[in-house]
């Protein structure tokens, strides 16, 4: 969501933990000011500030973050709690393909999440944009997310959030899975948190507290996300589906795609909980990038270097 003209937010160059200074605001959500900031050294960083749009208000000091309304401040607690959540689970998930925590430190009666900098757009963007052809989801954008969710399994925990919006396409090269407000810890009791929902993206367990959710959930959304990026378009809503499936097959959309990955893209995006492993997932997408890459004679290499130069 893009910053009002006039909101709530820092002003320029307030110092943060003695040591951050708040250059602009660039974003904000229903639960978050994100802004651009430097560290004493000079560096770029973003800063996340904890600040529920309807329950939070500014002091006149222009830096206290106040709860609202009295009535309120058991559920801006619990938000709150969340939002240090998020971090601490940002500063546990240290993987090159994951955006990287700084520090987070609470002040000014809220909480404060630095991360790195990340030069580059978001995959929705570029998507939109027409600017990720097919050769380059291949060898540089899909393996690597599928590593970074990887490691998140292995962690003992799942994402939840899976969609182009958050994953960003670096520059100078790479890729980075960002927000982790959503991800859950296995044996805690998190996973029965409100989940932010995305449509076209969210698979049926998550709209439910209730329901069995786990790395199936993610699969979901991965392949949602490879189907939308891949086929042009992303998959119906879930809800939709539920009343009657109309998803086409992804070949449809993509007649180029080999029969396996194809299958593999649409077992996972199964409206029940058996759905294919990553590891699966990863083999398919290997064997459709070696094919493509011998039918036009060039390497993983080769296009990764020439998209970046």
């Amino acid at each position: 969501m893009k910053p009002e003209k006039d909101g709530p937010y820092l002003l320029r160059n307030t110092k943060l933990h003695g040591q951050y200074l708040v250059k602009r605001i660039f974003a904000q959500s229903e639960l978050s000011l994100v802004y651009l900031g430097r560290d004493l050294a000079g560096n770029l960083v973003v800063i996340k500030e904890f600040y529920p749009r309807t329950l939070s208000l500014r002091d006149l000091d222009g830096k206290q973050v106040l709860c609202r309304m009295r009535n309120q401040q058991a559920k801006y607690d619990e938000l709150k709690a969340a939002f240090i959540r998020e971090a601490e689970t940002m500063q546990r998930l240290s993987h090159p393909h994951i955006v990287r925590h700084e520090r987070h430190f609470e002040e000014n009666g809220t909480v404060y999440i630095v991360m790195e900098y990340l030069r580059g757009r978001t995959m929705e963007r570029m998507l939109k944009d027409g600017k990720l052809p097919r050769e380059v989801l291949l060898n540089s954008v899909m393996l690597p997310l599928i590593a970074a969710v990887q490691f998140i399994h292995g962690q003992g925990c799942i994402h939840r959030d899976i969609k182009p919006a958050n994953v960003m396409i670096l520059k100078n090269g790479g890729i980075r899975l960002i927000d982790l407000g959503s991800a859950s810890w296995s044996r805690s009791h998190d996973a029965s948190r409100t989940i932010m929902t995305s449509a076209c993206y969210s698979p049926l367990e998550l709209y439910s507290e209730t329901s069995r959710q786990g790395p199936h959930s993610d699969v979901y959304s991965l392949c949602a996300t490879i189907y939308a990026a891949l086929g042009g378009q992303p998959p119906p809503d879930i809800g939709e589906r539920l009343i009657e499936d109309r998803i086409l097959p992804i070949r449809q959309l993509e007649p180029r795609l080999s029969p396996f990955l194809s299958r593999v893209i649409m077992m996972g995006l199964s409206l029940r909980e058996r759905r294919p492993s990553l590891s699966l997932l990863k083999a398919a997408l290997m064997v459709e990038r070696y094919r493509w890459n011998r039918k036009s004679g060039r390497s993983a290499a080769q296009y990764e270097s020439s998209y970046h130069e």
